[in-house]
């Protein structure tokens, strides 16, 4: 077999299963009362994060490929652009936590503080998976991101005293602890990183990286369609729960949480198997190749993929609840809504990258911000009104009307025959 494919198999699944131990565990401790609180707070996080990185992790993947390279003086020099945005960020985060989504206890913004800390961190992290060329290192690299909270959030099922009665109290430990373990393993994880680079760099005499992807405009509207896409991806849960019990934002987290899962798995398998093969056939600005590769794993891949994960849904999911003895809440008529849109929304992958291909991630851009207002002004009204199959209704509509604009951008920027 393929030594390629071996030791993406083996990242892929060591990433994913530790994925599904971080809601296992999340279930296990805080049940169906706490665990949508918990996955609001996270996704909240997660979004302040991804902002941080403002496309600054793929600059730095492609000023790797570009050199050649995994030096020290590159990757230091993004390490220095993210300090910065970090503090700012954290800083809007907490501000609009409490003013906006009622985050007012001191676990809750620590804890979203650690998470916009860990999302830039662990991507540049996890981009030692591109540049590395041992087989150990590439799943080590790639693997720790979702194991820094699962791990996390593990350590709780050992060191929580808290009585099981109470909810609230639990709830803020788990906050409190959760951020405490992963601040430790992203310091540890980092530092070997660090290590490894440097250790590596001593033979190098790269002494600052290209400035052939510093083009302002471009790093702008890569940007900005970065945020678009996490601004759907990560508010969804927070801002509903403004308007949703407990119970129902609970339905509403799993079913999404589950839901983002083959997204997630593709992008894996994409950024492991095809990212570095697409990227230099872009940077040699052969689109042609590009489309006939894409066209392939849309038939051969997202197709096949999406029909299997729907059917093992169906399957797991209650067997692995049962076997672990976790009680849940409903969120069946939810889950079975959002698979509706599943190919659109893994097709997203293939479409995004054929658009920045051609050079139109500016209009993509812009077409994002209109298309994210308009959903979320709508998805106030639908939450409030409708309950959380409402809000699964409402996603499902962005996710194909998006699908259908992204299509009607590159139909219009490239002839028929270019695209078969």
């Amino acid at each position: 077999m393929n030594k390629t494919l071996v030791t993406s198999t083996s990242a892929i699944f060591i990433y994913l299963l530790g994925t599904g131990f971080f809601y296992i565990s999340l279930l296990k401790v805080l049940g169906s009362y706490g665990v949508g609180i918990f996955i609001a707070l996270i996704s909240y996080g997660n979004f302040f994060g991804q902002i941080t990185t403002f496309g600054l992790d793929n600059q730095y993947l492609l000023t790797t490929l570009d050199s050649k390279t995994n030096n020290i003086y590159i990757f230091l020099s993004y390490f220095k652009r993210i300090i910065i945005p970090i503090i700012i960020n954290i800083f809007i985060a907490i501000i609009c936590g409490i003013f906006i989504f009622n985050f007012k206890n001191i676990s809750s913004l620590f804890l979203i503080s650690v998470m916009i800390i860990y999302i830039p961190l662990s991507q540049l992290i996890q981009s030692q998976f591109i540049s590395s060329n041992n087989t150990f290192s590439r799943v080590l690299w790639f693997s720790s991101q979702p194991w820094i909270k699962s791990l996390g959030f593990i350590f709780i099922l050992f060191f929580n005293k808290e009585s099981i009665y109470n909810f609230d109290q639990v709830i803020v430990s788990a906050k409190l602890k959760t951020a405490i373990f992963m601040g430790i393993l992203i310091v540890i994880i980092f530092l070997l990183v660090f290590h490894n680079i440097k250790k590596i760099s001593k033979n190098n005499k790269v002494n600052k990286p290209s400035k052939r992807f510093e083009n302002n405009n471009q790093n702008l509207f890569f940007g900005i369609d970065h945020i678009n896409f996490h601004f759907a991806f990560s508010l969804v849960i927070p801002t509903a729960s403004l308007f949703l019990n407990n119970e129902q934002t609970s339905s509403l987290a799993l079913a999404y949480s589950i839901y983002s899962f083959p997204h997630l798995l593709f992008f894996i398998i994409w950024q492991q198997l095809y990212l570095k093969k697409i990227t230099k056939l872009i940077l040699n600005n052969k689109s042609r190749i590009v489309i006939l590769i894409i066209n392939r794993i849309k038939v051969r891949i997202i197709l096949p993929l999406v029909i299997i994960l729907i059917f093992c849904f169906s399957i797991s999911i209650p067997f692995i609840f049962n076997v672990f003895r976790i009680e849940f809440p409903n969120f069946s008529y939810e889950l079975l809504i959002l698979c509706l849109s599943l190919f659109p929304s893994i097709y997203i992958i293939y479409q995004s990258t054929l658009i920045n291909s051609i050079g139109k991630i500016k209009i993509k851009s812009i077409y994002g911000i209109i298309l994210n207002l308009i959903y979320f002004m709508l998805l106030i009204f639908v939450a409030r009104k409708y309950s959380s199959i409402g809000v699964v209704i409402l996603h499902s509509i962005f996710i194909y009307s998006r699908s259908f604009i992204y299509d009607m951008i590159i139909y219009r920027n490239y002839n028929y025959n270019k695209l078969h």
